[in-house]
């Protein structure tokens, strides 16, 4: 897999903890659009024509291409977590989903973390077929 989609990839996967605050924080900046006030004092045009641009501006919560990504990648992340054991369940979430890690793949195999894997390179092996597992599934090619 190339660096650059694994990276696209592992940055999904830091985000995924962070998704509910995403998307609310999106939904209200489609309600709620900033409107910059109207600084022209005294004569000149009605500020309705400006008001009527904005509204034509303004993107539906179902037509928001930033949300539909969002959702897209929640789900992926989420299928893949679905099929995984428990050990790359632990894997992905100690290296990706805290905010602070305390384990690289290394010290979850020598710490007895992980149950079935024994090896530094079977944990590796998880962690990379997740990645892949997730790719596949946002339909990204990574040959």
């Amino acid at each position: 897999m190339r660096a650059g989609i694994k990276n696209t990839i592992i940055a999904i996967l830091k985000d995924y903890p962070n998704y509910e605050a995403y998307r609310r924080e999106r939904e209200l900046d489609l309600r709620y659009p900033a409107i910059e006030p109207d600084d022209n004092v005294g004569g000149g045009r009605t500020t309705r024509e400006h008001d009527a641009k904005m509204i034509n501006y303004i993107v539906s919560i179902e037509s928001d291409k930033r949300l539909r990504a969002l959702e897209r990648q929640h789900k992926a992340v989420q299928y893949a977590l679905d099929k995984a054991d428990d050990d790359t369940r632990t894997i992905i979430e100690e290296l990706y989903f805290k905010e602070r890690p305390l384990y690289s793949v290394a010290g979850l195999v020598m710490s007895g973390k992980l149950k079935k894997i024994l090896s530094e390179r079977s944990a590796y092996r998880a962690r990379n077929e997740f990645i892949e597992q997730v790719a596949d599934n946002l339909g990204i090619k990574y040959l």
